[in-house]
């Protein structure tokens, strides 16, 4: 191999990373021994020592040539290793620094660490065993309070104990939205459901109580009695009690507006019949009474009803966009009778002329019956003028 200009790029197959000797000493042995049956091993020395040779040759001429280039590099070299002598030091105090930080701080703190993670497990097993602690009494009060004997028994004696059962049931239903983690466990996702199966059983109790309260079983009925119904059907679900009130307004509507109907025929018996309907009026009216006599806070952890000195009447009324049940019960009665009225002084004959020539005594039995369901209302009151507007018709005759 012959090098010219100082060309020395031949042999940079010695500087490869992957360079083999073994591997490169029996290739130039296959390429110098192809034609021969014997082994020639001199041939290859001599091209290696060849090389060798080369090699030095063009080093000795690098080196007188670019002396001056080769005798900086080398005090550059020795620079860089006083510099790395004098930063050894300096470097020892660090790596001492260090492995004192890593033990005294580091260490200690990937041991804290791991405690702290440890103290948090431990600290949500005791908080989620402390929350099944209590789901457990709660669901051992539903069960025995929920046991089938003497359970009519028991709420016809004591109203109470409405409000025990359903206060029972709030709590757990606000203890399961605090406390999520609980339905990772069995035995609580499955009480869950037979819970709410049972707080269903209750509505529908409390529910048929409402409805059964007429002019004649509220007298036996007292305040607290049905102070505790409307309490135990808060707690349970207020949205269901104001849909179920308002059931109930319809219905003593459709009672009254039947009840009226039913003595066009014979307008003399219109006084009595809206002595009826005053009694049902009364009955809407005391209602009303008693639900805004219940403090909303009490009986509710719902955060954006607290502190608002709001009676179960009035977020009743907000809930359903009316302003006064006695005015609304009066309201509804008066459109629907309006319609009847209508129609039978529209067939005219008998009955209607029969009502026509009772429309004073009507319109008086009206102003003194509206005004009897209840004393805040005035001879010229709205209830008062909406009645009297449902029979207008009388006065096309």
């Amino acid at each position: 191999m012959e090098a010219e200009n100082n060309d020395l790029s031949d042999y940079d197959t010695f500087l490869e990373k992957d360079f083999n000797s073994i591997g490169f000493a029996n290739d130039l042995l296959l390429a110098t021994n192809s034609d021969q049956n014997e082994l020639d091993l001199s041939t290859s020395i001599k091209r290696v020592k060849f090389d060798i040779n080369n090699i030095d040759l063009n080093l000795d001429k690098i080196s007188a040539e670019d002396h001056e280039q080769l005798i900086e590099e080398i005090h550059k070299s020795n620079q860089s290793k006083e510099l790395f002598q004098q930063l050894s030091t300096p470097l020892d105090h660090v790596n001492i620094s260090y492995n004192r930080l890593e033990k005294d701080i580091i260490d200690p703190y990937k041991e804290a660490t791991k405690i702290q993670d440890a103290l948090k497990k431990l600290h949500s097993t005791s908080y989620l065993l402390r929350a099944v602690t209590y789901f457990l009494y709660l669901a051992q009060q539903i069960e025995e309070l929920s046991t089938p004997d003497n359970f009519d028994s028991k709420i016809n004696k004591n109203s109470g104990f409405l409000v025990k059962l359903a206060k029972y049931h709030h709590q757990l239903s606000a203890h399961f939205n605090k406390n999520t983690n609980l339905k990772s466990l069995r035995i609580t996702r499955e009480y869950d459901l037979i819970a709410q199966e049972k707080n269903n059983d209750l509505l529908r109790i409390l529910k048929s109580q409402v409805k059964s309260i007429n002019e004649i079983s509220i007298k036996s009925k007292s305040e607290q009695e049905l102070k505790d119904i409307f309490h135990a059907f808060v707690l349970s679900d207020r949205l269901v009690l104001y849909n179920t009130v308002y059931e109930f307004l319809n219905n003593n509507v459709t009672l009254s507006v039947n009840l009226l109907t039913r003595v066009l025929n014979s307008p003399r018996n219109i006084e009595s019949a809206l002595d009826e309907v005053a009694k049902k009026a009364s009955l809407v009216n005391y209602i009303g009474e008693t639900l805004d006599k219940i403090d909303l806070n009490e009986v509710s952890d719902n955060s954006s009803i607290k502190n608002s000195s709001k009676s179960v009447l009035n977020d009743l009324l907000n809930f359903l966009e009316m302003s006064n049940l006695l005015s609304i019960f009066w309201r509804d009665t008066a459109k629907k009778f309006e319609i009847k009225f209508k129609e039978t002084m529209n067939r005219g004959g008998p009955v209607g002329k029969s009502l026509a020539s009772y429309k004073e005594q009507i319109r008086a039995s009206i102003v003194k019956k509206v005004t009897q369901s209840h004393s805040s209302i005035k001879k010229d009151g709205i209830e008062v003028r909406m009645m009297l507007n449902a029979v207008s018709s009388l006065d096309r005759k």
